[in-house]
Order: C-alpha cells, then sequence, then structure tokens
C-alpha cells in the first residue's frame, strides 16, 4: 500500500513538471507569435508611411501653375550680300508687342544709281496694319515719295529723283513705314515683309533696269517688357509733317511743251490728251502705273514703244519737259 502511494506521489509530480514545461513551451511560442506579430505591423505601417510619403511630392508639381512658354522664331540665317553692281535694299527684322506701333526702316545698302524705284511690299495683316510710309527726311529735296495705294496690301514703295542729271547713289534708310501690331495678336507670332517688283520699275537715268536685291523683313510679337528701350518716339512724330510736302511736287511748274506727232495725229508723251506734254502728263502716268482710277492715253503714254507703261515711260517724259532730249517717239 505505501509503494502504491509513493508511485502515485512521482506520478503526480512528474505530471505536474511536465505541465510547468508545456506551459513554458506554450508561452514562448505565443511571444514568438505576438513579436512576429508586432513586425508585421510595423512593416506594414511603414510601408503605408513611405507610400504616402513618395505619394505626396507627385501631388505638388501637378498643383503648380506651369507657365505657357514663348514660341520661339527660328530665324533663317541672312543670305550672302549680292554683286556689287546690284541694288540692295533690306527691311528690318524687329519685335512688337500687341497693341503698339512698330518701326520698320527699309534700308539701301548698297547702291550703284538709280532714278527711280517701284516697290510692293506684302505683310500678314493679320498680325499688323500699316499706319505710315515716309521718305528719309535728309532726302526730300533729291528723292520724292509717291504717297499712293498705302492702305492696300501689299502696298507700293515708289520713289523717284527729282535730279534729272544724276543717279541717286546714296546709302542709307530709304523710307520708314510704321506699322501698328493688332491687339489679339498672338505673343510668339510673326510678319513676314516681302518685297516684289518689275524689272522695269528699278531704272537708271539711262533708262536701263538697275539689278536689284531685296532681303526679307521681320517684325515679331512679344510681350511688352520684352520691347528693347525705344528712343525712336521722337522721329516717329517728324513724318507726320512729310505727306502734306509730297503732293507739293506733282504740280505742273514747267512750260508747255509741245511733242512730235505721230501720223495718227497722237501726240507721243500727252497721257491727258491736251495736245501738250508737261508735267500733268507725268502726273497723269504716275497715278496710272500707281494703280490709281485714272484715264490716259496708252499710245502716247507709252513713248519707249515697248507695249508697256511703267517708270521709263516717266523718266522719258521729264527728260524731255527739262530739254535733255529733243524728241519724244
Amino acid at each position: 500500500m505505501k509503494k502504491t502511494l509513493a508511485v502515485v506521489a512521482v506520478c503526480a509530480m512528474i505530471l505536474s513538471l511536465l505541465s510547468v514545461a508545456i506551459f513554458a513551451v506554450k508561452a514562448d511560442e505565443l511571444g514568438e507569435v505576438s513579436e512576429a506579430a508586432s513586425e508585421t505591423i510595423s512593416e506594414g505601417a511603414s510601408e503605408e508611411a513611405s507610400e504616402a510619403a513618395s505619394e505626396e511630392p507627385s501631388e505638388t508639381p501637378s498643383e503648380e501653375p506651369s507657365e505657357e512658354p514663348i514660341e520661339e522664331y527660328s530665324e533663317e540665317p541672312l543670305p550672302d550680300p549680292p554683286a556689287e553692281t546690284d541694288l540692295w535694299i533690306a527691311p528690318d527684322r524687329t519685335v512688337g508687342a500687341p497693341g503698339r506701333d512698330v518701326t520698320v526702316n527699309f534700308t539701301i545698302k548698297q547702291n550703284p544709281g538709280f532714278w527711280g524705284i517701284s516697290l510692293f511690299v506684302t505683310y500678314d495683316d493679320s498680325v499688323m496694319t500699316l499706319k505710315s510710309l515716309t521718305v528719309n527726311p535728309d532726302w526730300k529735296r533729291t528723292m520724292g515719295l509717291v504717297p499712293v495705294g498705302l492702305t492696300e496690301n501689299p502696298f507700293t514703295l515708289r520713289c523717284m529723283s527729282n535730279d534729272m542729271i544724276h543717279n541717286f547713289a546714296e546709302t542709307g534708310v530709304l523710307a520708314t513705314a510704321v506699322f501698328t501690331v493688332a491687339e489679339d495678336a498672338r505673343v510668339g507670332s510673326w510678319s513676314k515683309i516681302t518685297i516684289d517688283y518689275n524689272p522695269n520699275d528699278v531704272i537708271n537715268l539711262d533708262s536701263d533696269n538697275v539689278p536689284l536685291t531685296v532681303w526679307e523683313g521681320l517684325v515679331r510679337v512679344v510681350r511688352e517688357d520684352q520691347l528693347p528701350p525705344e528712343p525712336s518716339e521722337e522721329p516717329s512724330e517728324e513724318p507726320s509733317e512729310e505727306p502734306s510736302e509730297q503732293p507739293s511736287e506733282e504740280p505742273s511748274e514747267e512750260p508747255s511743251d509741245e511733242s512730235s506727232e505721230t501720223s495718227d495725229d497722237t501726240v507721243v508723251g500727252d497721257a491727258d490728251g491736251d495736245s501738250n506734254v508737261n508735267m500733268k502728263d507725268v502726273l497723269f502716268v504716275r497715278k496710272f502705273i500707281a494703280g490709281m482710277d485714272v484715264a490716259i492715253n496708252m499710245a502716247a503714254a507709252d513713248v519707249n514703244h515697248d507695249g508697256d507703261v511703267n517708270m521709263k515711260d516717266v523718266l522719258m517724259i521729264r527728260k524731255y519737259i527739262a530739254g535733255l532730249i529733243e524728241s519724244l517717239g
């Protein structure tokens, strides 16, 4: 009996020790699980935080307004200078702002000598419009500007020398055009300024055609704060006096001279049909060439009989009136 009780006591003790060991093992396992869970939770939180941090910068740039860049005009390089025997004229390449005036000079860069010239100037009238056109004030006594066709596009730049002995051989600004840039002109847009001409309307005192080279001008639209300083306001006020003086070159002060008549009784050079050849005929032919609504006797006005009425005929009539040639036709 005593042995049996001893065995039971020993078994109970062993079971107690086993339960304690099992409890310790379970506790260790639970500790590891909790640590793993905490690590998992911390890792998930850190990942969420890093994702949130990485998302924040991407939102910031999208909120900042991006300024629209100004469209840049890729300016073409200027061509090579022409031969030394060519008359060479180039309009400015410049900038202007919406609603503002911009000045464009037509510069003679090279000049072998000419008497008269007529150019047709085209520009983009969706970008700007012509406000005025004037001849170089220093040349007013020797070079007259015919102020016609200025409301059209292309407009006409037509000049004739008042000297019937010498060709005009100066270099510098021939004429100045003032354009007004449209209020709605887009910054970055531009207007090219191109020149066309009839070779028979670029002549010297010998009625020879003068070879002409023309370059392309440009007005590029910029913001007002990008405009260069303008010391050019003073010259822009001077040309306003010029148009009133130009017509004074046209009146007929010369005495009437008669020309030799052709077989059909047409007086060569008598463009207005009054049987005399004088400055009135010069004026009529000049108006006709300028495209004005004037009736002339075409057969009489074509004094060099080349089938066309142009600057050469004006020159011949003026030479006849000045007594430099004895007859016409």
